[in-house]
């Protein structure tokens, strides 16, 4: 009878162990780069308004550079996050977030163009209008699979 009671206690044991390795490896990993994805975007607008701002064109270049060098991370942290969950649902709404930054990046790079230029006025048309909608729908989407993964 103790053996029986110990061979189930132990079988709960390693199972409880299996769950928390698995949810510290995969839903806390999806969590905390998508977490990382929104605040790269924020940085990433920052920039972005801080080049229109400035007068000092070393630090628009140096703004410039930081926003170009940025998207292998994200990338990354965006394949990471694909291969931890194969679920269709998660995978499509993944695949929505991927068009709107691929979106964002485009319209991101007329805008550093425009700065670049001096038309100030084009790069904040540019980001005040369909780049807003698309910054609001990333940090939605990204939000949403990190509840998502949370759940």
């Amino acid at each position: 009878m103790l053996v029986t009671i110990i061979v189930v206690a132990y079988g709960s044991i390693a199972g409880i162990a299996r769950s928390a390795r698995e949810l510290y490896q995969t839903q806390y990993a999806i969590v905390i780069d998508l977490m990382e994805l929104r605040s790269n975007q924020n940085l990433n607008r920052a920039q972005i308004l801080e080049m229109m701002l400035t007068g000092d064109k070393a630090l628009r270049v140096a703004r410039e550079r930081s926003t170009q060098d940025r998207p292998k991370f994200l990338d990354d942290a965006l394949s990471t996050v694909s291969s931890l969950n194969s679920a269709r649902q998660f995978q499509d709404r993944l695949a929505e977030l991927r068009d709107n930054i691929a979106s964002y990046r485009q319209t991101r790079d007329q805008e550093i163009a425009s700065i670049r230029m001096g038309n100030l006025e084009e790069a904040l048309r540019l980001g005040s209008g369909p780049q807003e909608v698309r910054f609001e729908k990333i940090h939605v989407l990204a939000l949403e699979r990190g509840d998502a993964a949370k759940a």
